[in-house]
C-alpha cells in the first residue's frame, strides 16, 4: 500500500480555476473490505463535489493513517444518499 495515496475512488479536475461542480454517481455498488491511509473509498481535493449515491453499500472500510473513509477538501453536496444496508 502507498502510504500517500487514497483509495479506490480519487476525483481530480484537470483544471480547478474555473470553479465547476463535478458530479458523480454510484449505483447498485458494494464497496467492502477497503483500506487507505485516507479517504478509503472516496477522495476528492481541491475541487466542489456532487455525490448521488442509490442502493449501495460501504462495509467494513477504513483508513489507516488519519482521515475518513471518504475525504473532501472542498464542498460537497451529497443529493441523494440510499443505502439499504
Amino acid at each position: 500500500m502507498n502510504s500517500d495515496s487514497s483509495g479506490v475512488l480519487k476525483i481530480e479536475d484537470g483544471n480547478p480555476e474555473e470553479n465547476k461542480v463535478i458530479s458523480v454517481s454510484i449505483q447498485n455498488s458494494t464497496f467492502t473490505g477497503n483500506a487507505a491511509p485516507y479517504g478509503t473509498v472516496i477522495s476528492a481535493e481541491d475541487l466542489s463535489i456532487q455525490i448521488i449515491i442509490h442502493n449501495s453499500s460501504f462495509v467494513d472500510n477504513y483508513a489507516t493513517a488519519f482521515g475518513e473513509v471518504f475525504s473532501f477538501s472542498r464542498n460537497v453536496f451529497i443529493e441523494h444518499f440510499d443505502n439499504s444496508n
